[in-house]
């Protein structure tokens, strides 16, 4: 079995190779070999991108389906748009660490999503990641150009600084809102995708998890085809 989490940035290719989570990430898909196997499972947020990787593939191809997950309550006001890599994060979080559990997973954007205890999905936040804010600020503007985002905690001492400042205790106060927001104790706190390491030291106890999404895709394709 393979799993594939296309998104708008990258390519994540995971299988088990003697019993060991074996994971490649393409970030042309123009680079990506032919893959053939029995099952495969796709998560994408791109379809144009995915589009060009199912030229690349070659066996069953399975989507995953947040209708298909009988453990998983999802009260979503429009359940087709909720996003397949969300949906493979939310199934892997609670197969890893049960329930309640709030997930943040730093990417293009930033995705928090939250299961209760009740197991049920009761909803999540989308906030453009650190590279899309300063990406759009050198779009917009005349004289910040060719900045690289960096983690700073306290004020800026120069304008770089300060953006940064104000991006990273942006994405902090997100996230602490989202905490109060979920309204129950023991809830773990799990942080996944490129920037969710370096966030870790500004949360009194959270859970880096690398692979969530690719996880949960082939925990997902498990139940499926049997």
């Amino acid at each position: 079995m393979i799993a594939i989490d296309i998104g708008n940035s990258s390519v994540k290719i995971g299988f088990f190779k003697e019993k060991e989570l074996t994971v490649k990430k393409y970030t042309e898909v123009e680079r990506i070999p032919f893959l053939k196997d029995d099952k495969i499972i796709i998560s994408s947020v791109n379809p144009d991108k995915k589009n060009e990787v199912l030229k690349k593939i070659s066996g069953k191809i399975i989507d995953i389906n947040p209708l298909k997950i009988e453990e998983i309550d999802f009260e979503y006001n429009d359940l087709k748009s909720l996003g397949q890599d969300r949906v493979a994060a939310i199934f892997s979080a609670y197969k890893k660490f049960g329930s309640p559990v709030l997930i943040v997973d730093f990417g293009t954007a930033i995705t928090i999503d939250f299961l209760s205890s009740e197991n049920r999905y009761s909803g999540g936040m989308i906030f453009p990641g650190p590279l899309t804010i300063t990406k759009c600020l050198e779009d917009k503007t005349a004289l910040l150009k060719n900045h690289v985002f960096n983690i700073v905690g306290g004020l800026g001492k120069s304008t770089f600084d300060c953006i940064d400042s104000g991006i990273t205790n942006a994405i902090i106060g997100l996230i602490g809102r989202a905490i109060r927001n979920t309204k129950e104790d023991k809830t773990e706190l799990i942080f996944t995708g490129g920037y969710g390491k370096e966030f870790m030291r500004y949360f009194k106890k959270v859970i880096f998890a690398e692979n969530l999404v690719l996880e949960g895709l082939i925990r997902y394709g498990e139940t499926q085809g049997r």
